[in-house]
Parts: C-alpha cells; sequence; structure tokens
C-alpha cells in the first residue's frame, strides 16, 4: 500500500447508520429482473463487499461494466435500486478536515434470493441462451434421444420453480434463525451455501420434477 494511499485512509471514518439484512427473499419477478439488468448488476457486484461513496461506486462500477458509464447515470441507476429498496444509504463519511460528508451506499442485505423463478425467465434471451449451451453439452454426455431444448426449458421451470419456493419458505418463515446461522459469513460463503441448499432441496424433491426428467433422458432413466 502507497503512503499516499495510507494517509488517504487515515483522513476519513465511516459509520454505518443501517445495519445491511443478511437474507432479503424477493417475491416479484420484476424486482428479481433488476438483479440481472445490465444496468443495475454491475452496482450490486460493487457492493458485495460493502458500503462504498458514489466516487469509490463509479470507479468499481466502470471496472466491473462492459460499458463504462458517466457519473450521471450510475447515479440515476442507484436512485432507481434505492427507490425499489434493494440499495440503502448505508451511512456516512467523515473527512478529516472538511464539514461536508459523503454518503455510503450500500446493499439492503448480503444476498437476495428470489422465491419466484417463473417460465417467463426462460422464455428470455438469457434463459434461452443458458438452455441452448446446456443442451449442446448434455448431448455429448448422454446423447438421449428424448433430448431438446423444448424438453429442457420445462424441465429447468420445473426445478427452478420448486427449490426456489422451498428454500425461500425456509428464508422466510425461519428468518431471525437464519439470520443468526449465516451472520458470520461472508457474500462469498453465502452465496456457496445457498447453492448447496438449493442443490440439496432439488435432490430432496426430484419426485415433483420425474416426468420431465424421464421425457428428457429416456434412456438413462429408463429403469427407474
Amino acid at each position: 500500500m502507497s503512503t499516499e494511499l495510507r494517509r488517504e485512509l487515515m483522513l476519513h471514518k465511516d459509520f454505518i447508520t443501517e445495519e445491511q439484512e443478511q437474507v432479503f427473499v424477493i417475491k416479484e419477478e420484476g424486482i428479481y429482473r433488476l438483479l440481472s439488468d445490465s444496468k443495475y448488476s454491475p452496482i450490486f457486484e460493487a457492493l458485495n463487499h460493502g458500503p462504498l461513496t458514489l466516487k469509490e461506486l463509479v470507479t468499481e462500477y466502470n471496472r466491473i461494466a462492459e460499458s463504462p458509464k458517466k457519473q450521471t447515470s450510475i447515479y440515476n441507476y442507484l436512485m432507481d435500486l434505492i427507490n425499489k429498496n434493494l440499495i440503502i444509504k448505508a451511512g456516512q463519511r467523515i473527512i478529516s478536515g472538511k464539514t461536508a460528508t459523503e454518503v455510503l451506499y450500500g446493499k439492503r442485505a448480503k444476498l437476495y434470493y428470489s422465491s419466484v423463478l417463473t417460465e417467463e425467465y426462460w422464455t428470455t434471451g438469457q434463459g434461452k441462451s443458458i438452455i441452448s449451451k446446456i443442451y449442446q453439452m448434455l448431448n455429448i454426455y448422454t446423447l438421449s434421444e428424448g433430448l431438446s431444448e423444448e424438453n429442457l426449458t420445462a424441465l429447468f421451470h420445473n426445478i427452478f420453480s420448486n427449490f426456489h419456493t422451498e428454500v425461500g419458505k425456509i428464508f422466510n418463515e425461519h428468518s431471525d434463525k437464519i439470520n443468526k446461522i449465516v451472520s458470520p459469513l461472508s457474500f462469498r460463503q453465502l452465496s456457496r451455501t445457498t447453492a448447496v441448499l438449493n442443490m440439496l432441496i432439488m435432490v430432496l424433491n426430484s419426485k415433483s420434477y420425474k416426468d420431465e426428467l424421464k421425457a428428457c433422458f429416456p434412456s438413462k432413466l429408463k429403469d427407474k
């Protein structure tokens, strides 16, 4: 760390006044889509490791995003997300020798979890791209005569709707216990933990989509 940067860090102090939630369960499809929108997703990624000032956020946004944006545009995106209650004003940065303070912006929750992942998602460009790539890779693995992008779409819709709903119920109905369990985890650790939980719930509920599995992989599942 340079002497100049070390000096700069010593000249300010951050005061966090709005505590971040551990998990926020999203129940609206429109809100869920904001998380992957190319305008907004760099903001969420930039704030994964803690609150930032607008200036810091602009720097991180333009490091992450495919297309750089002006500060005015990024600020407008930020206000959109604040109005949707996905981003919060987390606190203030006090700079030594200055009377003015800077707002610190942060994510409402460490992890956003959608309890809705409807069939509509798999008809979007992103959804179709995922299906197409997985279809190509599974063809290498299985050579199944029942495999098609249409069958995969039905399978994915059923699987994802199932475990997103079930895990969403766990987070909603036992929020106090969940918050205590996950509070020591970093964003990355919490994301990985949730991914494993998703997988286990998916396996435990496999009977719910056995027909779709057989339609995709009749050779693999002919004796099951």
